[in-house]
C-alpha cells in the first residue's frame, strides 16, 4: 500500500515537471555530488514542517547511486542515514533514522533541476509528506 501510495504521489510531481525532460536517460549532476542539501519536509496532514541536513558523501557517476548521513537539525540527536539514485532529473531515497528513534524509515522521489533545487513526495508508515530543498557542491580540500 506504501509503495502504491508513493507511486500515486509521484505522478503528481511528474506532472509538475518541465517539457522536454522525458527523454533525458542519464545520470545526472556529477558535478553537483557529493554534496549537502538542506530539505524541509512538510507533513500532508497537518503542515508541519521537519528540517532535516544530509551530507551526501558518496556518489557514483556511473550508475547515480549516493550515500550519506544527516540529522534533524532542531535536534541533531535524530541522526539517519540516506541512500538513493539520481538519474536524469529523478532522484529516488530512502532514509533511515539511527539515533533517536531509530529505524524510523522514509521513502522518497522527485525531482532535481539544473540549479540543485530539488522537490518531491515521500512516505512513511502512516504520513506523507511533500519536500523541498537545494543541493549544495561541497568542493575537495
Amino acid at each position: 500500500m506504501r509503495k502504491l501510495l508513493l507511486t500515486l504521489l509521484f505522478c503528481a510531481i511528474l506532472s509538475l515537471s518541465a517539457a522536454g525532460q522525458a527523454g533525458e536517460a542519464s545520470v545526472a549532476r556529477p558535478a553537483a555530488l557529493p554534496g549537502t542539501v538542506a530539505i524541509d519536509y512538510t507533513l500532508i496532514e497537518d503542515g508541519s514542517i521537519w528540517s532535516h541536513a544530509y551530507k551526501i558523501d558518496k556518489f557514483d557517476p556511473g550508475s547515480g547511486k549516493f550515500s550519506g548521513a544527516g540529522h534533524f537539525i532542531p535536534d541533531p540527536s535524530y541522526t539517519e542515514t540516506i541512500t538513493g539514485a539520481v538519474v536524469g532529473n529523478f532522484v529516488t531515497f530512502h532514509i533511515l533514522y539511527t539515533g533517536t528513534n531509530a529505524n524510523y524509515q522514509v521513502d522518497a522521489m522527485g525531482m532535481l533541476d539544473d540549479t540543485g533545487h530539488l522537490r518531491g513526495v515521500a512516505v512513511s508508515v502512516g504520513q506523507s509528506f511533500t519536500w523541498g530543498g537545494t543541493l549544495d557542491h561541497t568542493p575537495d580540500s
